[in-house]
């Protein structure tokens, strides 16, 4: 267990996560942004052959969870934050934003109905690229390919050697996370070359199990969940890396996305997730493009929260919900920001 962990139930039995709750329920100075990515049921750590890195939460955590806000923090829609911000006006005491990046198709099939139900406004950040397609993003297809194909198969420039380096998963796993850093750091056009020859070499596994939802949902579930009161932002179209990216490619990413989401929503996109989202991926010059692109707030993947008037609003801070955040360390996270980040 982590340290943490025992640190947050050792502050619920003594009564120090309901007052600091209580405390920060009336508090107008901060504004809280979750970031999640998939809500999966039933996901087995040595089965499951996809990132398990991105699965935040199961249906019945992420309920417990949007219950512990309703009742304790006051859920805010980016847009209205983009409004009050723009108008001068307080954000009301306890804010707290919920959103997610991808647009994986779970976000449609078990967080969505519990949004609903539990009538929590949220944001989900969109790679319009993928919306439709039924294949995988293209980080989840090298998490395929590296957890089912054989040892040594694959050879990659930028890796030493040939990977998968073993059979044990756990190692497997540890080669998703080497090659996906590696990746990320690349000017765009040689990680498209490298993922070429990743797919060129193990063709018959790229796209032979997408189960899990690992792909985005269709632009038709965009529209229902409109319709319902979620939100949708930009993630950029590819999901490249945006600090990777010349002028002309870059400008493409963020005016095609928010294209796109504007069609089929009809209601301005007016906000960001940085895909990656570390201050290594994103930077002045995209943080300028994405401003001249027509975004009036950008979100990191940065630990944190942000002032209720956040000085830069392009490069607001998230708590980051995992699929091993306890319910204690949950309490915690909004209790506590500073703490358990």
């Amino acid at each position: 267990m982590r340290k943490k962990e025992v640190l947050a139930r050792l502050l619920r039995v003594i009564g120090g996560i309901r007052v600091a709750t209580s405390v920060r329920g009336r508090s107008t100075s901060e504004l809280l942004v979750l970031a999640y990515h998939r809500v999966l049921p039933d996901v087995s750590e040595t089965e499951y052959p996809f990132d398990l890195d991105l699965v935040s939460a199961d249906p019945e955590q992420f309920d417990w969870q949007m219950s512990w806000i309703s009742r304790n923090f006051t859920p805010l829609a980016v847009s209205e934050i983009v409004d009050r911000l723009d108008k001068g006006k307080a954000l009301p005491a306890g804010a707290v934003a919920v959103t997610f990046d991808d647009g994986f198709m779970d976000n449609y099939t078990y967080a969505y109905p519990v949004l609903r139900s539990r009538n929590i406004p949220a944001c989900i950040f969109l790679s319009t690229d993928y919306v439709g397609k039924g294949t995988p993003y293209w980080f989840e297809a090298i998490a395929q390919l590296l957890l089912s194909a054989p040892v040594g198969s694959i050879r990659l420039p930028i890796v030493e050697g040939l990977l998968p380096r073993a059979d044990d998963r756990r190692i497997r796993r540890q080669d998703i996370q080497l090659v996906l850093s590696e990746l990320k750091r690349l000017p765009d056009e040689l990680r498209r070359i490298n993922l070429n020859a990743l797919k060129q070499q193990m063709s018959d596994l790229v796209d032979a199990r997408v189960g899990f939802g690992a792909y985005a949902m269709d632009w038709s579930h965009v529209g229902e969940m409109f319709r319902s009161g979620i939100e949708f932002g930009s993630h950029g179209a590819s999901h490249a890396v945006l600090s990777r990216l010349n002028a002309t490619d870059l400008a493409r990413e963020l005016t095609e996305s928010r294209l796109a989401i504007e069609r089929v929503t009809g209601a301005p996109v007016t906000a960001i997730a940085y895909p990656v989202g570390g201050e290594d991926s994103i930077g002045d010059r995209v943080v300028a493009a994405a401003r001249d692109a027509g975004y009036r707030m950008g979100f990191t993947y940065l630990r944190g929260t942000n002032s209720a008037d956040p000085a830069d609003r392009m490069r607001l801070a998230r708590q980051h919900v995992e699929r091993y955040t306890g319910r204690a360390y949950f309490q915690g996270l909004l209790a506590f920001p500073s703490v358990f980040d």
